[in-house]
C-alpha cells in the first residue's frame, strides 16, 4: 500500500493524484488525502530520500528531485548540510 502511495503522489496533476489516492484509500480519510496532495512533493521525495539505502540511491532520488520545481525548492532548504538523509528527516518532520 506504501508504495502505491508514493507512486501516485509523483503525478504532476493534483486532480488526477487526488483521485487515484481516494481509489486507494477510501473515502474515509478525506482529511488525510488532502494533506497528502497538499504536500505531496516533501512527502514523496522526503520518504525516498530516507528510505534510500545507498549514497547511489540518494543521488539517484536528488537528480530527481532536480529536474521539478517543488524538488528543488526542497534542495534548497537543505543545502550546505552534509547528511541528506538528516535533513530528510527534519524535512519530514515538520509534518508528524
Amino acid at each position: 500500500m506504501e508504495g502505491r502511495v508514493l507512486k501516485v503522489l509523483t503525478l504532476d496533476n493534483p486532480r488526477d493524484c487526488e483521485r487515484r489516492l481516494f481509489a486507494a484509500l477510501g473515502t474515509d480519510h478525506h482529511e488525510l488525502i488532502r494533506l497528502l496532495v497538499k504536500n505531496k512533493a516533501i512527502v514523496a521525495f522526503g520518504t525516498r530520500l530516507q528510505q534510500a539505502q545507498n549514497q547511489a540511491d540518494r543521488d539517484a532520488v536528488i537528480k530527481e528531485m532536480e529536474l521539478t520545481h517543488e524538488g528543488r525548492e526542497l534542495l534548497e532548504e537543505i543545502a550546505g548540510k552534509k547528511n541528506v538523509l538528516g535533513e530528510a528527516e527534519l524535512i519530514t518532520s515538520r509534518y508528524k
